[in-house]
């Protein structure tokens, strides 16, 4: 029979951060120069980064054409449910991608998974087969395949805060020991690469009016006073949100984290734990993304909520595992 936990505090708190920002790359794009330009607000201020997998589609060449209306084509993929060949057809209408009626198409043929659109007097844009597969229905039919796999994640915080995880991954040892190996064990796989912005640290406070805490409602005043007035070091946030992530999710090429945290002698926890902080929540919350976040530990999710205890006491009730 489990023994009751006792409540040390009437007023209990919790570190949260959530996700602000995000955007994915694929792993060759984050080599052209216009992409940052294109996502320099958020990348600058992203500061951890996830490297992810997911089926690699293809266009059939043969199957490629337009009318005055529509855009044609199938694509193959290698599935990740059941490892099996698919093949769907995709019709889109040409208005919902420009709104130019002087337009062409093409194939790009070194990717076989990008669309060049081009257009007499301006500058061709490659664009992702993602793009144009998220405005069609048929997206839907493989929605379950285009969840991306978290194989590493890994953060990159400088003194000042200035050094953003899109600078690092460039030329990343990681990044290229994933890329090698799977061009040479899932050649139909893709990398891609999630850059997120957390959002400043946050503090929830939970009240339990009815509750016997072990200490008084004075001294809950006060561990609340101190920690609402602490200013938090934004480089700790970014760590303590890496160390969540990677102990969650558990990812494949990642070895810190995913066994001895948390702990009690947690360099990581220790500016919580001083200030006596009962848990560390870090929400990954995607619900206007076209894709889901998973591993080989955690399935396939459009919120992640990573809720872990800060103090160790076996016999100390935590409100917050309790509500979420």
């Amino acid at each position: 029979m489990n023994e009751k936990k006792e409540q040390k505090y009437r007023t209990e708190i919790a570190y949260t951060k959530y996700v602000k920002n995000y955007v994915l790359l694929r792993a060759h794009e984050i080599y052209i120069k216009s992409t940052y330009e294109s996502y320099k607000e958020i990348l600058e201020n992203s500061h951890v980064y996830l490297i992810c997998s997911r089926p690699r589609l293809k266009i059939r060449e043969e199957t490629f054409h337009t009318d005055l209306v529509n855009l044609y084509f199938d694509i193959e993929l290698c599935s990740s449910l059941d490892k099996n060949f698919k093949t769907v057809s995709v019709v889109i209408e040409k208005s919902r991608i420009v709104s130019f009626s002087d337009v062409s198409f093409e194939i790009d043929k070194e990717s076989e998974s990008d669309i060049i659109i081009n257009r007499e007097g301006f500058t061709s844009v490659k664009t992702s087969i993602h793009y144009f597969l998220n405005q069609t229905e048929e997206y839907l039919k493989l929605k379950d395949e285009l969840n991306l796999k978290i194989e590493y994640i890994g953060r990159s915080y400088g003194e000042d805060g200035n050094r953003v995880s899109f600078s690092r991954i460039n030329g990343h040892e990681k990044l290229q020991r994933v890329l090698a190996e799977f061009a040479h064990k899932n050649r139909n796989s893709e990398i891609s690469i999630l850059f997120i912005e957390f959002s400043d640290a946050q503090l929830i406070l939970s009240i339990d009016g009815i509750g016997n805490p072990t200490t008084s409602d004075q001294e809950s005043t006060k561990h609340a006073a101190e920690a609402i007035n602490h200013n938090f070091d934004p480089k700790f946030g970014i760590y303590l949100a890496e160390a969540c992530l990677i102990r969650y999710f558990e990812p494949d090429y990642n070895k810190v984290y995913k066994e001895k945290f948390p702990s009690k002698n947690s360099a990581t926890l220790s500016e919580l734990a001083n200030l006596d902080i009962q848990s560390a929540i870090i929400e990954i919350s995607l619900n206007k993304a076209s894709f889901m976040l998973f591993s080989n530990k955690i399935a396939a999710l459009q919120d992640h909520i990573i809720n872990f205890s800060i103090q160790t006491e076996n016999d100390r009730k935590n409100i917050f595992t309790e509500m979420i």
